[in-house]
């Protein structure tokens, strides 16, 4: 719950909090079942007080929500789209993975965590989307230039050297950087005629 002002448990109004949901719990668990529930069970409110409590709330939202794929089924023949995926593996049953086929199509580019309307309203933020994020410039120095032909023939047809290429750059120099694109690439050369050294590509494209 996200209020106004914090609080806590020696506050009647944390404790009126904690009534209004332990009556609802317990009504509907009734309603449901039948059943009379021990008010002591079923509803666990606290108050968070550090950025630790916080971190190991948002963690177990990230866990109950984020990874689906680690839930199982309440029973009753009830199961995950993630148990349906590992039928489907081990029984090779055509149903099953219909339905898997069925739950990929349905939830196709939709999140599986968002923020209601309402809530982004009370409580807004200066959250950027993804498209604003990449166009954002980014802090750092520029301390070599390599053509996009270049980078594009590594990245399809050797993309291992990508990781050499980055090391070498981080922890020696731009001669050290074009030894690794010249082992896969012989139409290239080093210019270091302006400001920042540059992989370039030259007119001879003999590849090797």
């Amino acid at each position: 719950m996200f209020l106004d002002k914090p609080v806590n448990e020696f506050q009647d109004e944390f404790w009126e909090i904690a009534g209004w949901f332990r009556r609802r719990w317990i009504t509907r668990i009734a309603n449901m079942t039948g059943k009379k529930v021990d008010p002591a069970f079923g509803v666990d409110i606290r108050s968070v007080k550090t950025s630790a409590g916080i971190g190991t709330y948002v963690s177990k939202i990230n866990y109950e929500l984020a990874r689906s794929d680690l839930k199982k089924g309440r029973g009753g023949g009830s199961r995950t789209p993630f148990q349906i995926l590992e039928d489907a593996i081990d029984n090779d049953h055509p149903n099953d993975r219909r339905l898997w086929r069925e739950y990929v199509h349905a939830s196709k580019r939709r999140h599986t965590i968002t923020t209601s309307p309402y809530l982004k309203k009370q409580y807004p933020s200066n959250e950027l989307s993804d498209e604003e994020i990449a166009s954002q410039e980014q802090d750092g120095e520029t301390e070599l230039l390599i053509d996009n032909e270049i980078w594009l023939h590594l990245m399809r047809h050797h993309r291992p050297a990508i990781i050499s290429l980055i090391h070498a750059q981080q922890h020696q120099d731009a001669e050290a950087t074009f030894r690794v694109v010249a082992r896969h690439i012989g139409w290239c050369r080093l210019d270091r005629g302006g400001d920042i050294p540059h992989i370039k590509t030259t007119t001879k494209r003999k590849r090797i």
